[in-house]
């Protein structure tokens, strides 16, 4: 993995080279193995790697090819190398020599700006077109690897992170307070805007390119998946289809040169990641280190009613079923919740969400950095590119007319573990109206879906955030999502947080490479297509998973579908343990008064001073309220102080 930096003084001003210095040196913690540049006098691009795939000893960037017309600096790993190869007439024994940097350059003088739509992997990469004197800012379908820009008069400068165009002269730091409401707000990242003044994020799926005169334009060469419906002969040819794909997703991800590891829940994705590495892994004499978070030892907790606050003892039956799996629990340390509030913006520089999951996330990483593991396999996208619910289907499926299937499944609720009345509202919820969504949500006596008693924000400043952003979102903003059908569920969340910043933070941090198999774009292209129920209908939960990973994953473990897990069940005692860090942050921000408005500092002082409530600390409300509100409020109010409020 690479971070890319360079400017262009598209107005003719030379000089680009020492400034280019300048943002290379702020990104060494990134790419510490090696580091090239490429000087044009007006222009300069640079590479600093971090030695993770085996060809990444070939890597020589930026490189220049096209008889000298391109000029590459890319943050790659390519996952369709056999077949870009075959198309590019590359002989295997050649291919096998070449870094991805030089599959990608021969595939640019190939096809140009038709190159995205032919890469599979996760990639970010800029080309400086000398013929056509253009600058091109290329981002992957998903934005797995980030690029950031910033424009000042006669010149447009990009960085994989802040701190690259940070170290620019005439760069101001400070912090986007718009951005930071919309996050306090858990709104969704959207546009091209980031959390710092004056610097901008190139969306993913996007090309930015700019021209000599300072014109810029931006095309999408990737969007969400069109609809489509996929037709088989058989059941079990939708399970083989689905089986292969998703093993070929996870194959791509293990190409590595250190050892690899797992994040391994009690879970059905984790489970489904883990038991298909382990196999692939046994296949070349490999092992696989597995870490479950468990909560911390000698505290009594509260289990709140169809929930697991210790996933161990069903991921120890996945593990145990691959010898070649080194099994380890993590998180018993007790690390109180704000300790690692510095460290996460140094190698970060945005907010987080879910801060109390940090505690052992970075555990992890200090762990697999102690054995010498590079790459971690996650399944953070899985629920819904890999074990999306039957509830889920039921209003495509009554949408197609399936009526009768639908009322089936229904009324086979209760033998599943879920009420008739709950599978009924996932049928019809996601077709009504917001105002009678409301009212049958009242006469049921559940709450409001409103961001408000959830937010952190001050009742000012939530009105500020509603006044701004209504009109520019799908959704009004004063609410959560609404029920949504399937298709846009899965937009939902894998449009709801830009992930590459946080694949360099781990990168920088530990020196770990963070891969999500379960977030493939070819992975989601088949879930789309597939028949609804085909997934999950007839009174199985998740009919296509049994049919797929009842071979890898224990009956345990996918015949338990309504139970789940609940990580950091022991957030209170963590939160305790870090008051004093915590009630700093309150203090520091209370200071700053842009901050200290948009925050509900009074409500947040009351919640550290009486502490969280243990007995009652996971309970669903109480949680929502005290865990959701409180520590996210924490991690952007955090933020907000270090990265300055202007």
């Amino acid at each position: 993995m690479s971070t890319i930096a360079g400017l262009w003084n598209w107005s003719g001003r030379g000089g680009a080279g020492e400034d280019l210095d300048r943002m290379q040196a702020a990104l060494t913690p990134f790419g510490r193995d090696q580091a090239g540049r490429w000087d044009g006098g007006s222009i300069a691009l640079g590479s600093r790697l971090s030695r993770l795939l085996p060809e990444d000893d070939q890597d020589r960037q930026p490189l220049i090819g096209g008889g000298g017309r391109f000029v590459l600096a890319a943050d790659l790993r390519l996952d369709n190398r056999p077949e870009l190869a075959a198309a590019l007439g590359v002989e295997p024994v050649r291919a096998a020599g070449m870094a991805d940097a030089d599959m990608l350059l021969l595939a640019w003088e190939r096809w140009t700006l038709a190159t995205p739509a032919r890469l599979l992997g996760d990639f970010a990469f800029a080309v400086w077109d000398r013929e056509q004197r253009a600058l091109h800012l290329v981002r992957d379908a998903l934005g797995e690897r980030p690029i950031f820009v910033t424009r000042q008069p006669g010149r447009i400068a990009f960085a994989s992170l802040y701190p690259g165009l940070h170290a620019l002269p005439g760069v101001a730091r400070g912090a986007d307070l718009d951005a930071v409401r919309a996050y306090a707000a858990r709104l969704p990242e959207q546009g091209t805007g980031s959390f710092h003044l004056g610097i901008d994020r190139v969306e993913p799926g996007t090309r930015l390119t700019v021209h000599a005169d300072g014109r810029e334009a931006v095309d999408r060469w990737w969007d969400f998946p069109a609809p489509e419906r996929l037709r088989l002969r058989r059941e079990d040819d939708y399970a083989d289809l689905y089986r292969e794909t998703f093993d070929r997703c996870v194959r791509d991800r293990l190409r590595a040169r250190a050892p690899v590891a797992s994040h391994l829940s009690g879970g059905l994705d984790s489970s489904a990641v883990t038991s298909t590495a382990a196999a692939i892994l046994a296949e070349r004499g490999e092992g696989l280190s597995a870490y479950t978070a468990v909560p911390m030892a000698d505290v009594p907790l509260h289990v709140p009613k169809g929930r697991i606050i210790d996933e161990s003892a069903l991921a120890a039956l996945t593990a145990a079923r691959f010898p070649n799996i080194r099994h380890e629990l993590v998180g018993r340390d007790g690390r109180a919740i704000g300790e690692d509030l510095a460290g996460i913006y140094e190698t970060l520089n945005q907010p987080v969400r879910n801060l109390c999951n940090w505690t052992w996330i970075l555990d992890i990483q200090r762990r697999m950095q102690a054995r010498g593991e590079r790459v971690l396999l996650t399944a953070t996208y899985g629920n819904v590119t890999v074990s999306p619910t039957a509830g889920l289907m039921l209003p495509e499926r009554l949408a197609t007319g399936q009526v009768a299937g639908v009322m089936a499944d229904i009324l086979s609720g209760d033998r599943n573990g879920a009420s008739r009345k709950g599978h009924a509202y996932a049928a019809i919820g996601p077709l009504l109206p917001r105002a009678l969504d409301s009212l049958i949500r009242r006469a049921a006596g559940q709450s409001s879906p409103a961001r408000l008693p959830f937010s952190p924000l001050s009742a000012g400043a939530f009105e500020a955030m509603v006044a701004a952003e209504r009109g520019r979102r799908p959704h009004d903003p004063t609410y959560f999502d609404p029920n949504l059908r399937w298709r846009a569920t899965v937009h939902s969340v894998m449009t709801q947080l830009d992930p590459g910043p946080f694949h360099k933070m781990h990168l920088a941090g530990q020196g770990v490479d963070q891969r999500d198999p379960c977030r493939d774009p070819r992975l989601l292209r088949l879930i789309l297509a597939m028949p609804p129920e085909i997934i999950g209908s007839g009174g199985e939960t998740r009919r296509l998973y049994r049919r797929v990973f009842a071979p890898r994953v224990p009956e345990t473990v996918y015949r338990t579908p309504t139970v789940k897990g609940l990580q950091t069940a022991d957030w209170s005692y963590r939160v305790a343990r870090g008051r004093r860090q915590l009630t700093e942050v309150i203090e520091t921000a209370a200071r700053i008064a842009p901050i200290a408005e948009m925050f509900d500092v009074p409500g947040l002082r009351a919640d550290i001073a009486e502490g969280p409530d243990h007995a009652v600390a996971n309970d669903a409300g109480y949680a929502m309220r005290r865990r959701w509100r409180f520590l996210h409020g924490i991690a952007t109010m955090d933020f907000a102080t270090r990265a300055g409020a202007r």
